[in-house]
């Protein structure tokens, strides 16, 4: 795709007011200077015409989606940022990071190399729990803790042991002919296993695959809220304590606010679970978008700025409804509050 292309399907309206880099959470939170921000790359490619004026900058985006959800002229400009990725895509030129992403996708359909943790499957049903990379290979409690929710609430599902990663993380760093590929896997395991919802744990599974896929996909909190009922949750007492919570990026902004307002209802059904307010709960944490992978000290900015937020709200733990976010969040290596996924916590607490 050229740059021409580029802008006038992507561009087109930018008044270059910069309301987009102003807002940015890498602009704001990471070193000066590090990311010139989203209207540099949009304004790069009008002015020169030459998709290589931003090779050093379009990968320390962390695809938050805070810029188009403040653009005056309603530009995706995420979605700009994907196609710029997709048009200077060479493997050459990736991080060791994105590299070592692509290499385990070609070797085991996954992420990450694969652990060996192989939790209890289920039998063919009605729902399907697609796990995610992250929390089946890396936060095992996330998978085994959906799990055990959702068999507590009397959920009939399958968890098949033959599913591949959706494709959001390739697609992040520009790899579409890869994600297409696992696309057109995931969508043969999902026929056959003849499943009519598709849940999942990970925000950026859930977005990816209801927008890339032609199904319906559902975060875990939307299926737990909206399909079985906050109410067949019976929550024992135990010991007190303060979360903050984190409102992840693809989970806030991809499928909608109300998400967390689902979240919140789920921490008040839990008897002695006090949250906290924490300052600036939706920005970026930095996990997201390829930047962890891609530029982890970047990340690692983003994620101490969240970590002193919970620290100061007064936390006994930090809670993130992503499996990615907690992955990023525990990396941080300060006396600060523990970091859980907030699907397993509430599993520990029924």
């Amino acid at each position: 795709m050229s740059a021409k292309t580029w802008r006038a399907i992507d561009a087109e309206g930018c008044i270059e007011c910069g309301t987009c880099t102003s807002n940015c959470p890498v602009v704001i939170n990471a070193s000066s200077g590090i990311f010139p921000g989203p209207k540099y790359l949009l304004g790069s490619l009008r002015a020169n015409n030459e998709l290589k004026f931003v090779r050093d900058a379009e990968y320390l985006c962390s695809m938050c989606m805070k810029c188009g959800e403040v653009c005056p002229s309603k530009i995706k400009v995420p979605r700009a940022i994907i196609n710029i990725r997709n048009s200077t895509f060479e493997e050459s030129e990736l991080t060791a990071g994105h590299k070592g992403l692509l290499r385990n996708i070609k070797m085991y359909r996954r992420a990450v190399e694969p652990s060996g943790h192989h939790p209890q499957k289920f039998k063919k049903a009605d729902v399907l729990y697609f796990p995610g990379c992250i929390g089946s290979e890396r936060l095992y409690e996330v998978e085994t803790g959906t799990e055990k929710l959702l068999t507590h609430a009397s959920v009939k599902f399958v968890t098949p042991a033959d599913w591949a990663c959706c494709g959001s993380p390739v697609a992040k760093i520009g790899a579409q002919e890869t994600a297409d590929e696992l696309r057109e896997y995931n969508r043969k395991v999902f026929r056959k296993h003849g499943a009519e919802t598709i849940i999942t744990t990970c925000p950026g599974c859930a977005s990816h695959i209801d927008e890339e896929y032609d199904v319906e996909a559902y975060h875990i909190l939307e299926y737990l809220y909206e399909s079985v009922g906050l109410k067949k949750l019976k929550f024992k007492n135990r010991e007190k304590i303060k979360v903050a919570l984190h409102y992840p990026c693809h989970l806030y902004r991809s499928i909608g606010p109300y998400t967390m307002e689902y979240a919140e209802e789920l921490l008040a059904a839990m008897p002695n679970v006090k949250k906290v307010e924490m300052e600036d709960a939706d920005v970026c944490c930095g996990g997201g978008g390829g930047l962890l992978s891609g530029a982890p000290d970047v990340a690692g900015m983003l994620r101490a700025e969240k970590i002193r937020n919970a620290k100061d709200a007064g936390a006994d733990k930090l809670l993130a409804p992503c499996p990615f976010c907690v992955l990023n969040l525990r990396m941080d290596d300060g006396d600060n509050p523990n970091v859980d996924e907030l699907i397993s916590f509430a599993a520990s607490r029924v």
